[in-house]
């Protein structure tokens, strides 16, 4: 199998291999805590409709401002012509090929959805929201993208508090929890509120709300004729107090309402929507400390899921669409002794068809005409390095 790396962010001094202990402390070949300021990454490699063209999210350390700073850049399959295109993240192509959306910093603050035309370079800003937007996806005929923000909760809190003196210096008002799970680790408290479905038009407007209620939604999958959303979540009671238990649920773009595809006793997420199918990453509920994922399909409609992977001993990390118009496969990617490979997996439900080798972390995005498989490879000497294995 061989790998073409068609783009690399390598600081200078970490293209070498590490050295043996022995190697002297001042040795330039060797990483140090300042050479963070240096260190560039490469993430979300977008191919365009037509397999001509990458858009990738290009990251780099201001020093000055101390913080990170994103771009969205531009190459074609062969890694010539890389260009930058925009400050932004999380690029994502329009089915014409002619546009970008993606996240960015806008006003009135924080992030916002953009749009940017390729050829031209001509920006739009789409949101002007108070909540960050996250989780973009075109419509199929580009009149619309889709995406998750956050709703605020309303306040619970009843109590009248008197009101502070002008010039007062009172402590900090009490933070009121409601939800079983109100922080994370690393990122410290959660939002108050639950996410939920957005769409907004194109050329730009306010995002209008699909879901409804009090339960969290993950990323939105359009049907194959945009009238529905497909996505997970718990939409049941008491769902904070649950583990590994969520379905997957429909929900119609013009009334908002809600069906359930599917409601398999386990954690069923990372809908794809595969025309009339849909493919998903589900676990079972089984009590045991470990269950392995496994890949499902069940139809659009509803109705049983069936799995197709139960007989492969490797626990799938993800699934997604090869490329617009493949409907009897997906791309998947899975641990294999330390490495993380990609797979075809074909809907009729034989094994997956490795596509790549062992010799690093390949996390997979796409697959090109030709069959070459674009993604994301990382190994002991290249972190985070965009690559085509053919």
């Amino acid at each position: 199998m061989r790998t073409a790396l068609i783009a690399s962010m390598l600081v200078s001094c970490c293209a070498i291999a590490a050295e043996p202990p022995s190697t002297p402390a001042t040795d330039p070949r060797r990483l140090s805590i300042a050479d963070y300021m240096e260190w560039e990454t490469l993430a979300d490699p977008r191919l365009s409709p037509d397999g001509t063209q990458i858009a990738y999210t290009r990251t780099w350390f201001d020093a000055v401002e101390d913080k990170p700073r994103n771009e969205i850049w531009l190459m074609n399959v062969d890694g010539s012509r890389q260009r930058f295109l925009a400050a932004g993240s999380e690029p994502a192509w329009s089915p014409d090929g002619k546009q970008l959306a993606y996240l960015a910093d806008g006003l009135p603050k924080g992030t916002q959805i953009f749009t940017v035309w390729v050829e031209s370079r001509e920006v739009t800003q789409l949101t002007r929201s108070t909540e960050a937007p996250s989780n973009i996806r075109w419509s199929h005929d580009g009149k619309w993208i889709a995406c998750t923000m956050q709703v605020p909760e309303k306040d619970s809190f009843t109590i009248d508090m008197p009101k502070a003196p002008k010039g007062a210096k009172w402590v900090e008002e009490p933070k009121v929890i409601t939800r079983l799970v109100y922080r994370r680790d690393q990122s410290g408290y959660r939002p108050s509120g639950y996410r939920h479905l957005f769409i907004v038009p194109a050329h730009g407007g306010t995002p209008r709300q699909i879901s409804s209620d009090d339960f969290d939604h993950s990323a939105p999958q359009w049907t194959h004729d945009d009238s529905e959303l497909v996505c997970d979540g718990k939409r049941f009671a008491d769902a904070d107090w649950t583990s590994r238990e969520s379905d997957l649920y429909a929900f119609n773009v013009q009334t908002g309402a809600v069906r359930t595809i599917c409601d398999r006793k386990g954690a069923d997420t990372a809908p794809v929507v595969l025309g009339d199918t849909v493919v998903f990453i589900g676990s079972d509920a089984s009590g045991a400390t470990y269950e392995m994922s496994s890949v499902f399909k069940v139809p659009l409609r509803g109705g049983p899921a069936t799995g197709l992977t139960e007989k492969f001993d490797r626990s799938i990390s993800t699934v997604a669409r090869i490329r617009p118009g493949v409907n009897d496969a997906v791309l998947c990617t899975y641990e294999d002794r330390g490495s993380i490979r990609a797979a075809r997996l074909a809907l009729d439900g034989s094994n997956p068809g490795p596509l790549s080798g062992t010799d690093g972390w390949f996390r997979a995005t796409s697959v090109l005409p030709d069959g070459a498989v674009l993604g994301l490879l990382t190994t002991p000497t290249e972190p985070g390095t965009i690559a085509l294995r053919r």
